[in-house]
Formats: C-alpha cells, sequence, structure tokens
C-alpha cells in the first residue's frame, strides 16, 4: 500500500464508472418502487378480485372514461346537449362500464401474475443468502 502508486483514470473511463455508478442506483430505486408497489398489492388483493374490478375497473375506469367523453362531446357540439345526445350519453356510459369491468379484470391478472413472480424472486433470493452462509 506504502508503495503503490495511484492510477490515473482516463476521461472514458471516468464517464464508464459514473454510468455503472447511476446505472446501480437506478435499479435500486427500481427495486424499492417494485417492493413498495407490491407491498400495496398485497393489501389490495386481501379485499378481492371483486371488489378490484368494482373499485378500479367499474367505477374509476367508467366515470373517468365517461368524464372525458363528455368533455369532449360537449365541446364539440358547444355544450347545446339534446335528448338525442343524452340517449348517446347513456349508451356510450354503459359500454364504458362494460370496458371497465374487462379493464379491472384484465389488470387484476396482471397484477397477481407480478406479484407472483415477486415473491418467487423474492424467495430465490432468501434461499440464495441462506446457501451462501
Amino acid at each position: 500500500m506504502a508503495g503503490e502508486k495511484k492510477v490515473e483514470l482516463t476521461p472514458q473511463e471516468k464517464k464508464a464508472r459514473r454510468a455503472q455508478s447511476r446505472a446501480r442506483e437506478s435499479q435500486a430505486r427500481r427495486a424499492e418502487r417494485e417492493s413498495m408497489a407490491m407491498e400495496r398489492w398485497a393489501v389490495m388483493r386481501q379485499k378481492g378480485m371483486r371488489h378490484y374490478v368494482i373499485k378500479q375497473g367499474l367505477i374509476t375506469w367508467t366515470l373517468m372514461t365517461s368524464l372525458i367523453y363528455i368533455l369532449l362531446l360537449g365541446v364539440s357540439l358547444k355544450f347545446k346537449f339534446t335528448s338525442e345526445i343524452l340517449i348517446q350519453l347513456g349508451a356510450a356510459v354503459f359500454f364504458f362500464a362494460i370496458g371497465g369491468i374487462l379493464f379491472g379484470t384484465a389488470t387484476w391478472y396482471l397484477s397477481e401474475s407480478r406479484y407472483k413472480r415477486h415473491l418467487a424472486e423474492k424467495e430465490r433470493l432468501r434461499a440464495q443468502k441462506k446457501g451462501k452462509k
């Protein structure tokens, strides 16, 4: 150590090391966000699929798409709604509700799949740590 010379890095090497450091930090932040999302999902899934589909699909999806549709339709018609338009709005809300149920169901299964992969990875890492001891 006393006789070692300090090696000076080239600008390209410095840049590469900074990029590696940023990549590690980014990966750690991503892993932390994923872990937090999985904790929230663990709480949500305890309430059940029906609750999730009704809340996220039926209510949230239907409400948001209906509001956007009404605003766009209203702007195009200068907010002069006739009874014919109101019937069209009712039909649109009905189809948005069906879409919301499909959306909620699809996101439930996608989230469940992601959660199970997360648990499997967590278990794999736990087993790997046990193997090293």
